[in-house]
């Protein structure tokens, strides 16, 4: 858990966790908790990506070594499973 946490893996491991739970679960989880999923999804897209983009433009070495791809993965795959989602 501290490499979600803590240490050099922590945006990467963030970021690869939220792009599979909004890659996988974003369907099920608009109809089954509607109100929860907008309010943490919107979340992600308004404070988590700019947040995540920041860490990983704190170093060359981060991006080379892909953290650049991942949130730009991320950052996609939001504006594909909502039309409402507050930035980009």
């Amino acid at each position: 858990m501290s490499l979600l946490t803590e240490g050099d893996m922590r945006t990467f491991a963030t970021a690869a966790i939220l792009l599979e739970l909004i890659e996988s679960g974003s369907d099920h989880l608009m109809r089954t908790q509607r109100q929860r999923w907008s309010v943490f999804f919107n979340k992600i897209a308004s404070t988590v990506i700019s947040s995540l983009q920041a860490d990983v433009d704190k170093s060359e070495v981060r991006k080379n070594a892909g953290e650049d791809i991942i949130v730009s993965s991320l950052r996609h795959a939001i504006s594909r499973h909502s039309p409402t989602a507050t930035t980009m």
